[in-house]
C-alpha cells in the first residue's frame, strides 16, 4: 500500500524513508493524529497508535465521518465543511495544551 503512488512502487530505500512508524523513538513530538470514515490509510492508524504509545510519546487520536457522513483523506482540508473546522479546531487545542499557560 505504501509504494501505491511511488513510480514502479517504490524502492526499498523509498519505502522505508515514507514509513513514519520506523522513524518513531521516544524523541518524537507530542502527536495529534486523525483519520476518517473513508480515507485510504485508516487501517494504518491502530499502527501508529501503538508505536507511539511504545515509545511514551503524547499523542492523541480523533476519528471523523460515518458511513452517513463519508470523509476521505483530506477532508480536513476543505474549510466549507463542519467536520474539517471541527477537525482543525480540535489539532489546534491539543497543540495549545502544550504550550505555557
Amino acid at each position: 500500500m505504501m509504494g501505491e503512488y511511488l513510480p514502479d512502487g517504490g524502492s526499498a530505500k523509498e519505502l522505508e524513508m515514507i514509513d513514519v512508524v520506523k522513524h518513531i523513538t521516544e524523541d518524537f513530538p507530542p502527536t495529534l493524529y486523525m483519520t476518517s470514515s473513508h480515507d485510504f490509510l485508516k487501517e494504518q492508524a491502530p499502527i501508529l497508535g501503538k508505536k507511539l504509545l511504545e515509545c511514551n510519546v503524547p499523542h492523541a487520536f480523533r476519528f471523523y465521518g460515518s458511513a452517513k457522513n463519508p470523509l476521505y483523506h483530506v477532508f480536513h482540508c476543505d474549510m466549507r465543511l463542519k467536520d474539517a473546522y471541527e477537525c482543525n479546531r480540535d489539532e489546534c487545542e491539543y497543540f495549545r495544551s502544550f504550550l505555557p499557560q
